[in-house]
């Protein structure tokens, strides 16, 4: 038996459930969206979450399930953030680079394109 198992006690805060979910507030940039999302089965945060998708708006506000873990397979947020003002602000700022990023990359390999188009 472990030392912890003996001497220390872990409480469990209810997970939230991914199907019992309101999302209370969105900002999207075109390939990423920013929701902050209330799930009332959840104790931590009252609940609230900030999550980072890379998707299209409508796949996450018409979701049926939307859960804050991240996964490898179906809707899984990229990012989360604390539930505050300031993590609102953080989440707003990295979808914002990423979406500057993946720009700034697709008018790379298109100006690559262009070059090699010309010399073949």
């Amino acid at each position: 038996m472990g030392i912890c198992k003996k001497h220390c006690s872990v409480s469990s805060m209810p997970a939230p459930d991914p199907e019992r979910f309101k999302i209370c507030k969105s900002f999207d940039t075109g390939r990423f969206i920013v929701v902050l999302v209330e799930y009332p089965d959840c104790t931590n945060f009252e609940g609230r979450k900030v999550l980072v998708y890379n998707a299209q708006r409508e796949a996450v506000m018409t979701a049926r399930r939307l859960d804050p873990h991240f996964s490898e397979s179906g809707l899984s947020p990229i990012a989360r953030f604390a539930p505050t003002q300031e993590g609102w602000d953080d989440a707003w700022d990295y979808a914002n680079k990423k979406e500057e990023a993946l720009g700034q990359r697709n008018r790379t390999l298109e100006k690559l394109q262009t070059m090699k188009d010309m010399y073949t």
